[in-house]
């Protein structure tokens, strides 16, 4: 029985010995964890729209400070910075996107 080569040789860098490509299915799972945050990133900074008559943006559910009736704690509290700007969803989208990080 032959002994197996066990070093690269004449290979370039990042190149590898296996023949399919093994990158699609990790760039595809990072694209969509990208967009994933993307998306909640945008509806949170423009801090506006996200409520239609009683319905409110699952980004910016439950709305613990903020100007709308949705408010459970009523309007912007005194110890949030002045110089961040507020918006709801800002307080809550750490959740999710520490979930979906973690899996």
């Amino acid at each position: 029985m032959a002994a197996p080569d066990l070093f690269w040789k004449n290979g370039r860098f990042g190149q590898t010995s296996r023949p399919d490509n093994w990158w699609l299915s990790p760039l595809v799972v990072f694209l969509g964890w990208v967009r994933f945050w993307c998306t909640p990133n945008w509806a949170a900074w423009q801090n506006a729209h996200y409520t239609y008559g009683p319905y409110i943006s699952p980004f910016y559910s439950p709305e613990l400070w903020g100007d709308s009736p949705h408010a459970w704690f009523g309007p912007k509290p005194s110890w949030y910075p002045s110089f961040l700007p507020f918006s709801p969803a800002l307080l809550i989208l750490w959740i999710p996107g520490l979930f979906r990080f973690t899996c």
